[in-house]
């Protein structure tokens, strides 16, 4: 029996203003502030009738701030549309 542990994969690119040598360290941060789930699928699940695709994330560890304004796309975004400064100081939350 295979259970699978997987997140949509994300591309670490420089135009997002990552420093690349810390792209992994981005993407875990995505996870902890929930803004980027892990999912887990298990066959048997699907077999007894239950939904095979389970959310697989903990509680959201930091804010989405502090995950966000460590990319210039969002830094920018902050800018350009000053009320989403409130999403992104909002307290994480589990979707």
């Amino acid at each position: 029996m295979m259970v699978l542990h997987w997140s949509l994969p994300t591309a670490t690119v420089s135009a997002h203003g990552i420093d690349m040598m810390k792209g992994l360290e981005q993407q875990k941060a995505a996870t902890q502030s929930g803004v980027w789930p892990l999912y887990r699928y298990n066959p048997i699940n699907f077999e007894e009738g239950k939904n095979p695709l389970t959310l697989d994330s903990k509680d959201p560890t930091i804010s989405v701030k502090d995950y966000a304004y460590k990319e210039n796309r969002y830094r920018m975004l902050v800018q350009a549309m000053k009320h989403v400064q409130n999403y992104l100081c909002a307290k994480p939350t589990r979707m």
